[in-house]
């Protein structure tokens, strides 16, 4: 069996379970998104923790000392370079001030095939 690698792109955004677009959770609209956009996949990984500039409980200065109760989703997308530069400003436009997104090089060791 012989092995190739392939250079791809992997888009990860960083949103909370809360987050909404079109009456769906905003990480199953992106996932519908880059189904419909034939992405090679998406994946949705929802956490137990985390916090950034967004998702700290308002109030009073106390607020720095308690984490929201919003959990952590991340939704990772790969494919080629160009098909990601493609959807990402319909991503962007769907996420609105919520989240963050992140672009890394990554290479792709093994894939499965369909039947």
């Amino acid at each position: 069996m012989t092995q190739t690698t392939e250079l791809r792109q992997m888009m990860r955004i960083y949103i909370g379970e809360r987050n909404t677009h079109g009456g769906l959770p905003l990480y199953e609209a992106i996932v519908l998104f880059a189904r419909r956009r034939n992405l090679a996949g998406a994946s949705v990984f929802i956490g137990e923790l985390s916090y950034g500039h967004t998702n700290l409980l308002p109030g009073s200065e106390t607020s720095l000392n308690r984490l929201s109760d919003d959990k952590p989703v991340l939704v990772e997308i790969v494919d080629y370079h160009h098909n990601i530069a493609e959807i990402m400003p319909h991503v962007i436009e769907m996420m609105g001030n919520k989240g963050m997104i992140t672009l890394a090089d990554v290479t792709v060791a093994h894939r499965g095939k369909q039947h």
